[in-house]
């Protein structure tokens, strides 16, 4: 022991220097192993692809590259490449509600809509890169002019909209009210221009109105979206169906090609319908972005024994797929048609100092159950089935669009019979073109000024009263969610 404490005395300098290399040995590889590629434990522990500074430090360095060397000098400002990495990164979630906006972007965003701009009333998303109808709004350009919901609008005047923002998009196809705007649609196959004119956007989002026969009466309530007047239009709604004298034996609730809007209204109208328990929640990463919103327990103004069936289809999207959700996971209602669009995401708008911003989804709608319709949409309880639009058939309705064939037929006419229809089949077929009647009454119906309530020979309406005529076949219990 003598020995070793002498041989400690007479090398300590040694020692203390040999324990500083070794440690500062261990500190440069706890630095450095991740950057050289090390598998042993300390890469394990540390995650590179979470550095922030390793990957600050190597951004820096391809903007000072760009700075100093790129050939073009005058497109190397600061503003335009940190907007660019800006945008770069929010492109990178691969979400097409995540986006960059550019000071004029924001600026469109906030101005209000009402009478100051014409629009096509029609709303897009973003989808293999190119500009995505969700949904035309009933009674709007868009609609009349037959753009579908699936539809590619791959060009606006003959701009490629490969990789454009939406926001962008929607800046090109609105416009003065009165001037027209051309757009190329992809729709399958088939590749074709429309020249639709732009118009102030106002429509009632509720309509309604009785489907009688007999002494057999349904109310047929149609939300068109959720805008910050839908919630009091619903109630009234109901209060003068309650008022009429007709005998009620269920309510049809139509959402198709509703695009959704104000979530809080939504909310609002399921309160009143759903007596208890859990309506709707939301689940995100950051405070305030979770919450669960509950049924306030008053009595629905559509009491729970009163048949009940709502019609989605693939227009149908965000705040009117949380509704028919809501109404399907409680057993409230049948819901029936074709699958929705699949968007259940909350997005919130930041901006920033130089006048740019983003939006950015910062959280998911979970329905009662627990499933979210985001990417996935609603599926039906029951499926529609309907006439099957193969080439030949799209072709032929595109032939009968472009030469307006139906629209000059249609002119000055308020309504539509059966004896018109034939009457356009025949007029069709001896152009040589051959449509179901199912189609050229849907054609003609959007020539009508003040399109009539509902058609009595759609499919969708068709069903639904055969299912409230059957109610019992298909009534559930009702669920409350805790």
């Amino acid at each position: 022991m003598k020995g070793v404490w002498e041989f400690m005395k007479k090398y300590s300098k040694v020692i203390i220097f040999v324990s500083l290399v070794l440690v500062l040995f261990f500190v440069l590889v706890v630095s450095f192993a991740p950057i050289f590629g090390s598998k042993g434990a300390v890469s394990r522990i540390y995650d590179k692809d979470d550095d922030y500074y390793y990957y600050l430090e190597i951004f820096n360095s391809v903007y000072n590259t760009i700075k100093s060397s790129y050939v073009d000098e005058d497109k190397t400002s600061a503003k335009t490449l940190f907007q660019g990495a800006i945008k770069g990164m929010l492109e990178s979630l691969g979400d097409p509600h995540t986006a960059f906006l550019t000071e004029d972007d924001f600026k469109e965003l906030t101005v209000e809509t009402s009478g100051k701009f014409g629009g096509l009333g029609i709303h897009i998303s973003s989808k293999d890169g190119y500009i995505y109808v969700v949904s035309p709004i009933e009674g709007t350009p868009a609609y009349r002019e037959g753009i579908k919901p699936g539809d590619y609008i791959i060009y606006i005047e003959d701009q490629s909209t490969k990789g454009m923002p939406v926001d962008k998009a929607v800046k090109l196809l609105r416009g003065t009210p009165g001037t027209k705007v051309k757009i190329t649609i992809r729709r399958g196959d088939q590749i074709f221009d429309k020249v639709l004119t732009r118009e102030i956007i106002n429509i009632p989002t509720v309509k309604w109105g009785f489907i009688s026969e007999g002494n057999e009466n349904v109310a047929y309530i149609k939300i068109t979206q959720f805008s910050g007047t839908t919630f009091d239009s619903f109630v009234n709604a109901v209060k003068e169906i309650d008022k009429s004298d007709k005998q009620v034996k269920g309510v049809i609730i139509d959402l198709r090609y509703n695009p959704g809007g104000l979530l809080d209204e939504v909310l609002r109208i399921l309160d009143v319908i759903i007596p208890k328990g859990l309506l709707l929640e939301t689940r995100g990463r950051i405070e305030g972005a979770s919450s669960k919103t509950y049924a306030s327990g008053n009595k629905p103004i559509i009491p729970l024994d009163v048949p009940m069936v709502v019609i989605i289809n693939e227009g149908s999207a965000s705040a009117s797929e949380i509704m028919a959700g809501v109404l399907q996971d409680t057993h409230r209602a049948v819901v029936i048609g074709k699958k929705s669009f699949g968007k259940g995401s909350v997005q919130t708008v930041r901006q920033l100092p130089d006048g740019s911003g983003f939006r950015l989804t910062i959280a998911r709608y979970y329905l009662p159950s627990g499933r979210t319709p985001d990417k996935v949409g609603i599926t039906p309880d029951i499926e529609v089935k309907t006439f099957d639009l193969s080439e030949e058939v799209q072709a032929n309705i595109l032939k009968v669009e472009k030469e307006g064939y139906i629209r000059e037929y249609m002119k000055g006419k308020e309504s539509l019979s059966n004896e018109d229809v034939d009457k356009l089949d025949k007029i069709l077929r001896d152009k040589g073109i051959v449509l179901d009647k199912r189609i050229i009454r849907t054609l003609a119906l959007r020539e009508i000024p003040g399109i009539p309530l509902y058609d009595p020979e759609d499919e969708f309406i068709i069903k639904a009263k055969e299912i409230l005529e059957n109610y019992d076949k298909y009534r559930k219990e009702f669920v409350a969610y805790n």
